[in-house]
């Protein structure tokens, strides 16, 4: 499996080559892609970002938003948040079945410590029950693309700020704030991986994916 860290920060230009990778044959299926964001929220094909987006925190500090083809809920990254993607042949894959296609990235955080990880729910990884990884799907011409957010060091403040959650989906889980639902992985991981830049912890990641040293 070939594999892409993206240099761009940019969630325009990483989403638009995301596309591109899997609308061309420049990369063979299967392969994964790597990128690290600049503050930016990502929406879903269908979400009406009135409704669940800080619009005027976002234009006072900055934070891009844009929008994804895939469908799923807002997310909010910064530059201690690491996005990947798996690209696959459709029929390897049935749409909406996650844990198979994260199942790499999942054994891969249980090596570096954070044995609790676990897929939950339909489209979420999670750790004390707690989220910090968020995934989307979308299919196109027998390609299937996955991609996801890994939460390492993100400002889980601006976290609360930016994204209005239903108060109703809030009440319903006994959950008081935005903020008490996610968790960054970092403090679950071994010692030596706690300290890492964004752009190590993607690269201690992707040599246990790849199985290689």
């Amino acid at each position: 499996m070939q594999y892409l860290a993206m240099p761009s920060n940019d969630i325009r230009r990483n989403l638009a080559t995301e596309q591109h990778l899997m609308n061309s044959d420049h990369m063979q299926v299967p392969f994964m892609l790597f990128y690290i964001e600049d503050s930016c929220i990502i929406v879903g094909r269908n979400q009406n970002t009135l409704e669940e987006i800080n619009q005027k925190y976002c234009e006072e500090h900055g934070v891009t938003i844009t929008r994804r083809l895939s469908g799923g809920g807002a997310m909010y990254q910064d530059m201690g948040n690491l996005c990947f993607s798996f690209v696959v042949p459709s029929e390897q894959v049935k749409f909406g079945e996650f844990k198979e296609l994260v199942k790499p990235v999942v054994e891969a955080l249980h090596d570096m410590g954070a044995t609790g990880a676990e897929v939950t729910g339909r489209n979420d990884i999670v750790i004390d029950g707690k989220k910090f990884s968020g995934n989307a799907m979308y299919s196109r011409d027998g390609k299937t693309f996955s991609h996801g957010t890994l939460m390492y060091n993100v400002n889980t403040d601006v976290v609360a700020e930016v994204l209005r959650v239903p108060k109703d989906k809030i009440e319903s889980k006994g959950i008081k704030s935005v903020r008490s639902r996610v968790t960054n992985i970092m403090p679950y991981l071994k010692p030596e991986f706690q300290n890492l830049t964004t752009q190590q912890f993607r690269d201690e990641l992707i040599k246990r994916i790849m199985k290689v040293d």
